[in-house]
């Protein structure tokens, strides 16, 4: 059995339920038991949270017996515990006792292979609920959603994808004005720079109209091989992106899939 407990503002003994004549036996068997924000906490929900831990004993609501638990406690907040025991507002003896196993789980925007993994599924999970065929994003609505920050981590993207789902209009890809993130959307518009390969260290950099035609005409020269520049192209951006594919795609404006076909058909696909 697992007792789940979002918020408790006085007594950890809520989670266990209340006393009830029907119920006899001495041993209550709860096996885990998660406290969601446990850094909010009272000080009497700590206290008590910090006996049952100690002593394995708890008095249910309504009951004056103590009745014995075996229960592994699971506890997660998004503050740091340490710094909130240096504030006054978590008592010490707790965080030592709860600290037996700590687990950082960083920020979605430190987990960028997480991203598109989470927008796939709760893709699937919206369109299965609204009843709607959608395959999948485009392009550009990938790389909307690795280029924004996510300061509402899981659940900001599962917002976001549900209301992409419920704008779409019988379209098969979830296109970047679904997601309506208009940050990323005025940071384009504000950029808006091209990129140009250099003509000394090969790297790509920004550059403008003029110059990009001016690079253009001194490409069209004779003996110019259209196959061979795509592949010094292709090498420059691998070589910005330190060899992530995915982020070369998305230098290059175009699909991973296009890119990996490229590579195969290329030299290039041996430094992969």
């Amino acid at each position: 059995m697992i007792s789940i407990c979002v918020f408790i503002t006085s007594n950890i003994s809520s989670c266990f339920g209340c006393h009830s004549p029907f119920i006899s036996s001495a041993y209550f068997l709860i096996h885990h038991l998660f406290l969601d924000e446990v850094v909010e906490l009272s000080p009497r929900a700590q206290a008590s949270l910090l006996r049952v831990l100690q002593e394995g004993v708890l008095n249910r609501v309504g009951s004056y017996t103590e009745i014995l638990i075996d229960v592994r406690v699971i506890v997660a907040t998004n503050e740091d515990l340490q710094t909130a025991v240096t504030e006054g507002k978590f008592r010490q003896d707790l965080y030592y006792r709860l600290s037996t196993f700590p687990i950082h789980i960083p920020p979605l925007r430190e987990r960028k292979q997480d991203i598109l993994l989470l927008a796939k599924f709760f893709l699937q999970k919206y369109a299965a609920m609204y009843q709607k065929s959608i395959k999948g994003f485009t392009d550009e609505a990938r790389e909307y959603l690795n280029l924004h920050t996510w300061p509402g981590n899981v659940r900001e993207i599962q917002n976001v994808i549900e209301r992409a789902v419920i704008l779409n209009e019988d379209h098969n890809l979830i296109d970047a004005a679904d997601l309506m993130l208009s940050n990323i959307q005025e940071r384009h518009s504000q950029s808006g720079q091209k990129l140009k390969i250099s003509a000394t260290s090969g790297n790509l950099h920004a550059a403008d109209d003029n110059n990009v035609n001016q690079a253009l005409e001194t490409l069209f020269h004779e003996g110019f091989d259209l196959e061979k520049f795509n592949d010094k192209l292709i090498h420059a951006a691998l070589n910005q992106c330190d060899g992530n594919i995915s982020k070369a795609a998305r230098l290059l404006n175009i699909s991973r899939a296009k890119l990996d076909y490229r590579l195969s058909k290329s030299s290039l696909d041996s430094s992969r």
